[in-house]
């Protein structure tokens, strides 16, 4: 498995090649405009997966992982996420393992994808109801929650 981790590290490093980038500086404000209205409309919402051109089952299950595979692979992985303009809202004491966890399960998900360098999208793991928390008690919330 060792040896599947670095090839998917490697197709993470090669995936930046795949973000779509814009050049805004010809743009005039009409254009400007009809950007705006596309993101407020949905009309970038893709699969995170299919915009970073790794699907999601080239990605093992956290508990087919080790703890050192995991913690060679979150880091890698979450900034992929972060050079997609996301921002995982990870809780402070979160570990690697559920940090690759929930990165895993959301590039099944639909999201906008930002095409400019400006603004990020940021994904929240936390419904701060102790309740209705995905999480372990002990990083529910952040600590927020008693």
């Amino acid at each position: 498995m060792d040896k599947y981790i670095e090839q998917l590290i490697e197709l993470i490093r090669a995936a930046y090649q795949n973000r779509l980038e814009q050049d805004y500086s010809e743009m005039d404000l009409d254009d400007e405009f009809a950007e705006i209205e596309a993101y407020i409309s949905g009309d970038f919402e893709v699969r995170v997966d299919e915009a970073m051109g790794i699907p999601q089952s080239h990605f093992p299950p956290e508990d087919r992982l080790t703890d050192a595979q995991i913690d060679l692979l979150a880091p890698e992985f979450e900034g992929l996420w972060n050079h997609f303009r996301f921002s995982m809202c990870f809780p402070e004491k979160l570990n690697n393992r559920w940090k690759y966890k929930l990165m895993r399960k959301e590039l099944a998900e639909a999201h906008q994808i930002l095409k400019t360098e400006n603004g990020m999208i940021h994904i929240e793991f936390c419904s701060y109801d102790a309740s209705d928390c995905v999480l372990p008690k002990e990083f529910c919330c952040g600590g927020y929650v008693e």
